[in-house]
């Protein structure tokens, strides 16, 4: 038992920032996910955004395939995994535009006011999932060979 905590242990010391900021990009992204499932339809908005449904999807798919590389402790499917958070938070990125895209008429009939509606809590909430998804994919790619709680091995 010891021994395999060891190498539990031993897994998670080795990842960089970006992994550990992986799981909360995924999270957000689901959540994103679900708060348009749940708020994107609207009177101005009949159906919803099939792109940015699919594109979150894949996106989130992404993220677990880079989270599952660098588990995998074969280096060559570590390197080359590198480049899949950005390709993540690209996608996820053209998720929120086709996002805002589906939302244009509302989101001009609140800014112009004429009938005095403002924006919903599920509006704001599904923004706000979707650029927070997309923004830690990026954030966690970039960091993701940044290991700081590792001792320097060159002395």
């Amino acid at each position: 038992m010891k021994n395999n905590l060891g190498k539990v242990k031993h897994i998670f010391a080795e990842r960089g920032i970006g992994f550990y900021l992986t799981v909360p990009a995924i999270v957000f992204a689901v959540l994103a996910l679900v708060f348009y499932r749940q708020n994107g339809v609207t009177e101005f908005n009949p159906e919803l955004n099939g792109s940015a449904i699919v594109c979150l999807i894949v996106g989130i798919a992404l993220s677990v395939v880079s989270l599952a590389a660098d588990i995998i402790p074969y280096k060559w499917i570590s390197a080359a995994a590198k480049p899949v958070r950005y390709v993540a938070y690209l996608v996820e990125l053209y998720a929120f535009l086709m996002f805002v895209f589906s939302q244009v008429t509302y989101i001009a009939n609140v800014l112009v006011s004429i009938d005095g509606n403002t924006f919903t809590a599920g509006f704001i909430l599904t923004a706000v999932f979707f650029v927070a998804a997309a923004i830690l994919t990026l954030v966690s790619a970039c960091l993701n060979a940044l290991h700081p709680w590792t001792k320097n091995k060159a002395r």
